[in-house]
């Protein structure tokens, strides 16, 4: 029997009149949990007549790299620490690794460790804090692999959630309109974050108004909408007076505003001819 839970140990063995008291077991004990192990022989008859050997057992060669750190839902913009652990082929941590190890992710806007060459003081584990900071939303994941031997690598898988929001950009421009009828097609406000992302848990209220005023026109229609999944949409606006370069402004309080696009306000056909 033996302390080590992974080890590999000889059968039961029936001692013969030719062994003389002595019998060699060649290469039949292989431990595998590195630290202290006892290995004890005991006869199945007499439970009295034992004998044990107790050795420290040092870990093998790294075989991969575990990486923590990375949840699996995480938020542009957040660094999150990091730590690497090289371990051998039985769960060990390979105190001895020297090897030097690349970082790399699918997120191109993502930063990332340089290369680092583990030192005997890191025993085998090194922590990067605030190691990655991912930018672009949706699903990611973030690679380390022994430059080396790139069999020794670790990756972990994350889905990227925008930050929060921090500005309004026009995603479906105000149409050409005639005066007093409704832009078509309606104007369309969205959320992002300082990456770009489309910040979907915004629900905050959007207003529009007026930014370019070339024809003195009046806005009107619903000019207050609340944002659902980060996007406001402004189906009903009318401009009172023609003029050529209008623009819409959108606003939302504590994020930068964002300016549509120009577009034309028309005046609406003749419906009568008078004599003046």
């Amino acid at each position: 029997t033996t302390t080590d839970a992974q080890a590999t140990l000889p059968e039961t063995y029936t001692s013969t009149g030719e062994d003389a008291g002595t019998h060699t077991f060649t290469a039949s004990v292989t431990l595998r949990t590195a630290g202290s192990a006892t290995v004890t022989v005991t006869d199945d008859a007499v439970g009295s007549i034992t004998g044990a050997q107790t050795v420290t057992v040092a870990p093998a060669a790294a075989a991969t790299l575990v990486l923590a750190g990375i949840p699996e839902q995480s938020i542009a913009g957040v660094g999150y620490d990091l730590t690497i652990t090289a371990k051998d082929p039985f769960g060990n941590v390979a105190t001895g690794y020297g090897g030097s190890i690349q970082f790399s992710s699918t997120d191109p806007a993502a930063t990332i460790p340089a290369a680092y060459a583990f030192q005997p003081s890191d025993a085998g584990t090194r922590a990067f804090p605030a190691g990655v900071t991912f930018r672009t939303a949706g699903s990611q994941s973030f690679t380390t692999t022994d430059a080396a031997t790139p069999s020794i690598t670790a990756v972990a898988p994350t889905n990227v959630a925008a930050g929060p929001a921090t500005q309004l950009q026009f995603t479906a421009q105000p149409g050409d309109a005639i005066a007093g009828s409704p832009m078509t097609p309606a104007a369309v406000v969205t959320a992002y974050d300082a990456f770009g992302n489309q910040a979907s848990s915004f629900t905050g209220t959007v207003s529009t108004a007026i930014g370019t005023n070339p024809g003195g026109g009046v806005l009107s229609g619903t000019l207050q909408v609340a944002a659902v999944g980060g996007v406001a949409t402004f189906s009903a606006l009318t401009i009172d007076q023609a003029g050529a370069g209008y623009t819409l402004v959108a606003s939302s309080a504590g994020l930068t505003s964002g300016t549509s696009e120009p577009f034309d306000v028309i005046a609406p056909a003749p419906v009568e001819v008078r004599w003046i």
